[in-house]
């Protein structure tokens, strides 16, 4: 082998790793394999920011997968049945749900982010519910997740089925194989206002807001 055909080989294995490691960063498909989503039309979450430029605020079109402008015209939030009979909150606030897995690195990752955000914006007065929904098999594996994390946010609730994830994620306007984490704000009267499958980010604070004051 000559030189040059080892310093072409050398490049192509660094740019291949570079390339995996952003797919791994955005989302994670079901059975632990991380997958990189598809970026919307509007935007790519995973744009390169230039040293020393803040990121740029993200718009409700860019945040959201789907959305649904007015409450008239979104369908009524409806969580598979969970694990031990439990129920999440109801109506009367609005509430941020999070469908995580404890096999999802960018699902723990964004978590102190989640919480931050929650404690920071009720000292604004904007009132929700944070809601972490777990798509693991079994509670004994959340158990040892909390052992390990035991600053995490509370995160008692499981999908009796996490089979039942894909077709649920498809009525809600998503695809079956969407990546998770996903993220479902549902108003006050339970409708679905918007929903995001993959991680967000500190410049996705200002749609965050902009959603949860929506009428």
């Amino acid at each position: 082998m000559d030189r040059l055909h080892a310093v072409r080989l050398a490049s192509l294995g660094l740019w291949l790793s570079g390339a995996l490691a952003v797919a791994g960063a955005v989302g994670c498909e079901r059975g632990g394999g991380d997958k990189k989503k598809e970026p919307p039309e509007s935007g790519d979450r995973v744009d390169s920011v230039q040293a020393g430029k803040p990121d740029k605020q993200v718009s409700l079109e860019e945040f959201c997968d789907v959305r649904a402008k007015t409450a008239a015209s979104s369908p009524t939030v409806s969580l598979p049945p969970l694990a031990g009979g439990k129920s999440a909150p109801g109506k009367g606030t609005w509430r941020w749900l999070n469908l995580w897995a404890t096999w999802c690195k960018p699902c723990i990752e964004e978590m102190p982010q989640l919480a931050a955000w929650h404690e920071q914006l009720a000292k604004e007065n904007v009132k929700f519910d944070l809601v972490f929904v777990s798509v693991d098999d079994s509670d004994d594996l959340i158990e040892r997740f909390r052992e390990k994390h035991p600053d995490a946010p509370p995160t008692s609730l499981r999908l009796a089925d996490a089979e039942a994830l894909p077709k649920w994620l498809g009525a809600i306007g998503l695809g079956e194989s969407a990546p998770i984490p996903v993220h479902v704000f549902v108003d006050p009267d339970d409708h679905v206002r918007c929903v995001r499958a993959g991680g967000v980010k500190e410049k996705d604070l200002s749609a965050v807001k902009a959603i949860l004051g929506s009428p």
